[in-house]
């Protein structure tokens, strides 16, 4: 099923796109047994489109 065909008229749609970012950071100092590295895991969304349906 289509999302337009399940939206009333005049609903606002949207699309959106998913962006995930992962990386380990590893400073300097853990070469030297200080500390550890830092692991990161980001996810966003981006709204990239909106109209009022028709």
């Amino acid at each position: 099923m289509s999302l337009l065909t399940t939206c009333a008229v005049g609903d606002r749609v949207a699309r959106y796109v998913r962006i995930r970012i992962r990386d380990t950071y590893r400073p300097i100092w853990t070469n030297y047994g200080v500390g550890k590295p830092f692991n990161f895991d980001l996810t966003r969304y981006i709204m990239f489109q909106q109209a009022a349906r028709t």
